[in-house]
């Protein structure tokens, strides 16, 4: 089942989908994963097959220094980033996906803000 609305132009679809790898007593494990549409973009679950893409944007100095992260210099790190996103239950980590090629062109993530309870944080 595909849940739709629609807000100011912006799409979410809440699709459900059932995993690849097992889950426990060798069932499949059901993920729920959010998408985003506006009218340039698609904001999606990132996901392992990303890693090149990210790598692109992660490695570049000119990105970096306006990031929270250092310079990227291994896709080994941005496989291990990539992965620990899959265990992260607080936030969820988009990419952004233009429309017109399909080239995933950055991130983000939306939460809960550590520094105020009660708050969601976006970054």
């Amino acid at each position: 089942m595909i849940v739709k609305s629609v807000i100011s132009g912006i799409m979410f679809r809440n699709v459900p989908f059932f995993a690849r790898e097992r889950g426990r007593y060798g069932r499949k494990t059901r993920i729920q994963t959010y998408v985003i549409e506006t009218d340039r973009l698609i904001l999606r679950l990132l996901t392992a097959e990303d890693c090149e893409a990210v790598y692109a944007w992660v490695s570049d100095e000119d990105v970096a220094r306006f990031m929270v992260y250092p310079v990227y210099t291994s896709m080994d790190k941005v496989k291990d980033w990539l992965r620990s996103l899959r265990e992260s239950d607080a936030e969820i980590h988009f990419g952004f996906e233009r429309k017109t090629d399909h080239k995933l062109i950055g991130s983000g993530s939306i939460g809960p803000d550590a520094a105020r309870e009660g708050f969601w944080g976006f970054g």
